[in-house]
C-alpha cells in the first residue's frame, strides 16, 4: 500500500545539517494512511491474554517519569501500561488507532482518570498543543510500522511532541531470527493455535506467517474465532505486519530525523548493548 508514496517521493530536504525533514511540497504525515489493527475479537483476545503490564517493562518506563511530568503513550491499546501511570497520579494522555482498544482503556481508568485525554486516532490525526516530558511506546509496538517513509514521519512527529530535554522511550524487534535463513523467504508457515478463555467464552487465534526478506518484515494472516459454551459464534480476520530491523537500520532513521540516541539496551532491565546478536533493542531518545 506504500509503493506509490515511495515511487513519487522526490526526496528528503534537509533543514539542518544532517537532519532530514519533509519540505512543504513533499508528503506530510497526513498523507500516510496507517493500517487498522485490533477489531473487537482481537481486542478481547488481547485483554484476556495480556491483562497486566509486565513489571520489568513498566518499571523501565516509570524510571524516566517524575512527579509533575507530562507523559504521552501513543499506541496505548487497552491501557494496561497507561492505567498504571494513572494510578500513580501522573498527568498522562494516550491515543490508539483502534476504537475497540480505546473503549477498553477508557473503561479501565473510569473514575481514576485524573484528566487523562484518551483519543482514538493515529499519528497523522493526533493534534495537541501540549509538549511532553516523557513519551513511551510500549511492547515493541513501534515495529508495527514497516516502511521507511512512515517510520521517518512518525519519529519526526515524536520529536515535535517532546519538550527540550524530554525522553522518548521505545523498543523495536530485530531480524536476528531470520539472518540464517531460519524462515524461508515468502513461504507461509502455520503457527500453533492460541486459546484464551473467560467464563463461558473461548477465543481461538489461528495464524500463518511468512517473512519478506526484501522489506525485512514478517506478515501474519490471523483469524480469531469466538465460541460461547462450545458453540461457534463468529470470526474476525486481520493481517499483521512486523518490521524486523537489520543492524544499524533503525539508528540511521533516528539520526535522519534529528533525534539523538541517549542510550540503547537489549532489554527493559537496561542491560547494555555489547553485541549485535539480540532479538530486540530498547532506545532512549532525546
Amino acid at each position: 500500500m506504500w509503493e506509490w508514496l515511495l515511487h513519487f517521493m522526490p526526496g528528503w530536504c534537509p533543514a539542518l545539517p544532517g537532519v532530514l525533514q519533509l519540505p512543504h511540497s513533499c508528503f506530510k504525515l497526513e498523507d500516510v494512511s496507517l493500517k487498522t489493527y485490533y477489531g473487537s475479537l482481537c481486542s478481547w483476545f488481547y485483554d484476556i491474554d495480556k491483562p497486566f503490564a509486565p513489571k520489568k517493562e513498566l518499571d523501565f518506563y516509570l524510571s524516566y517519569a517524575r512527579e509533575g511530568m507530562s507523559v504521552l503513550e501513543p499506541m496505548c491499546g487497552s491501557g494496561r501500561f497507561l492505567v498504571e501511570f494513572v494510578k500513580r497520579g501522573f498527568n498522562i494522555d494516550g491515543f490508539d488507532i483502534s476504537s475497540e482498544m480505546i473503549n477498553r482503556c477508557k473503561t479501565k481508568i473510569e473514575g481514576i482518570g485524573n484528566g487523562a485525554e484518551i483519543v482514538c486516532c493515529d499519528f497523522s490525526t493526533y493534534h495537541t498543543e501540549k509538549l511532553y516530558d516523557c513519551i513511551y511506546i510500549a511492547a515493541y509496538s513501534f515495529s508495527l510500522f514497516t516502511e521507511d517513509i512512515e517510520i521517518r514521519l512518525i519519529l519526526t512527529k515524536l520529536r515535535d511532541l517532546i519538550k527540550p530535554g524530554g525522553k522518548i522511550l521505545l523498543g523495536v524487534l530485530t531480524d536476528l531470527d531470520f539472518r540464517n535463513n531460519d524462515m524461508e523467504d515468502g513461504v507461509w508457515k502455520d503457527d500453533n493455535p492460541r486459546i484464551v478463555k473467560e467464563d463461558d467464552v473461548e477465543i481461538i487465534l489461528r495464524s500463518t506467517t511468512c517473512y519478506d526478506r526484501f522489506k525485512s518484515a514478517t506478515i501474519s494472516r490471523m483469524t480469531y474465532e469466538l465460541y460461547e459454551k462450545g458453540v461457534f459464534i463468529k470470526h474476525e480476520d486481520e493481517d499483521f505486519c512486523i518490521k524486523r530491523y537489520r543492524n544499524g537500520e533503525f539508528e540511521k532513521l533516528i539520526t535522519e530525523t534529528g533525534l539523538v540516541i541517549e542510550n540503547t539496551c537489549i532489554d527493559f532491565e537496561k542491560s547494555e548493548h555489547h553485541v549485535e546478536d539480540t532479538g530486540a533493542m530498547v532506545y532512549v531518545l532525546t
